[in-house]
């Protein structure tokens, strides 16, 4: 893992409060869960990256694909098997068996489903799914007055100093009228765990556990939590 590989590396100070900061935030993963192999691959690639944008947000690229390959909707996919050819797709569509034959299948799923719908998988496929898991990320949407947002469209929190959230985000909100503005606060698994097992994950409770984190930030409203 990266934490195994990199924290004596770069400082357990430093790597606690800006690498893990980033994993957990940006990647949705703890360090102890993203393997090294991946991160290195990774960070190679982002240093070459020049950045792209889609005028019509990251979908437009989905509807263009879409318009020259047969899309089929509402179907479950009960497994995906290797035969001699290729591959064999089973599903399942208003109660009827439908099966499909293809060259090859990308499986675009959560890699801790993957083993549900792979017919025989090989030894070492069964191994790494089987070893597979992801770090929640608890986000609660808001609505309040602040200046967190001015300079910044999200706010790293740091773990000695803001214990109990990862960060604060606005995305692209603006501030209405009144000067309200919508963003997300996410909540630290931990926070999270503590607050379902005491019974505290309620809109007035988490309120207030905002507020007394971030005492800049006024007429807060929790709107929902996801």
């Amino acid at each position: 893992s990266i934490y195994e590989d990199f924290r004596n590396f770069a400082g357990a100070e430093g790597f606690d409060h800006l690498i893990e900061s980033f994993s957990r935030n940006v990647v949705f993963y703890s360090t102890k869960d993203f393997s090294r192999a991946a991160f290195y691959a990774a960070l190679g690639k982002l240093i070459k990256l020049k950045p792209f944008t889609f005028p019509e947000g990251i979908g437009h690229l989905c509807k263009i694909m879409a318009e020259k390959l047969p899309v089929e909707l509402n179907i479950e996919v009960r497994s995906v098997k290797r035969t001699q050819s290729g591959v064999e797709v089973l599903t399942m569509r208003d109660g009827k068996e439908i099966r499909y034959e293809a060259k090859s299948a990308v499986l675009a799923v959560p890699g801790d489903k993957v083993l549900d719908i792979l017919d025989k998988p090989l030894p070492e496929e069964e191994d790494f799914f089987r070893k597979i898991r992801y770090a929640s990320t608890v986000q609660v949407l808001c609505e309040g007055k602040t200046i967190l947002f001015d300079e910044a469209n999200v706010l790293w929190t740091l773990p000695k100093e803001k214990s109990n959230f990862t960060a604060l985000g606005k995305g692209s909100a603006k501030k209405d009228a009144a000067g309200v503005i919508t963003f997300i606060a996410a909540l630290r698994e931990k926070t999270f765990r503590n607050l379902r097992e005491t019974n505290n994950l309620t809109p007035e409770h988490l309120r207030n556990l905002i507020q007394k984190v971030f005492p800049d930030i006024s007429n807060l409203k929790i709107i929902r939590m996801q």
